[in-house]
């Protein structure tokens, strides 16, 4: 694994893939990748629904221009009723939960080389119709993932950061 700041500064929404399909094997350790993600409790709220057929690609394709060509997207959700919830205030911490798988696999992504898309352009509803297998969950974020393609590269706006004084408070 390569340093962390150096992969998390390298990291970038990939515009475009290859239409190479990704190996299992590959596909496997982004799932183990999420799977090892924290999660309030350990209650493990999350679950993940694998879009790589040409008809579960073609559904997503309909319902968002986000996906790049990806030959893969991985919808990311939680279960609300398994979820942590924490007392003082009923926050479900499920939700949470799966932002944070959804970020591991992204991490892993481009740990391997690949390229990945968070998708939260996409109207759930509409989504929920199109996988009624997703009935009873919450999806937080569509990730595109794949090989990306020889000539993608990092928008312009990449390497824009705020300096950490404007983002960091030292009480």
């Amino acid at each position: 694994m390569t340093d962390f700041l150096e992969l998390a500064g390298r990291r970038y929404t990939c515009r475009k893939y290859s239409p190479k399909a990704l190996e299992q094997g590959l596909l496997d350790k982004l799932l183990e990748a999420g799977r090892l993600a924290p999660s309030a409790k350990n209650r493990q709220p999350w679950h993940v629904w694998v879009l790589r057929s040409e008809e579960a690609l073609s559904k997503v394709r309909r319902l968002t221009g986000s996906t790049y060509g990806a030959p893969l997207v991985l919808a990311v959700g939680f279960d609300p009723s398994q979820g942590w919830v924490r007392e003082s205030d009923g926050k479900n911490k499920a939700e949470m939960d799966s932002i944070i798988m959804a970020t591991h696999i992204m991490l892993e992504a481009e740990d391997l080389g690949l390229g990945c898309t968070w998708i939260g352009s996409y109207e759930p509803s509409e989504l929920y119709e199109a996988f009624p297998e997703m009935a009873g969950c919450e999806v937080q974020v569509l990730l595109a993932l794949g090989y990306r393609a020889e000539d993608a590269h990092p928008g312009p706006w990449h390497p824009l950061r705020k300096p950490l004084e404007d983002i960091v408070t030292e009480l």
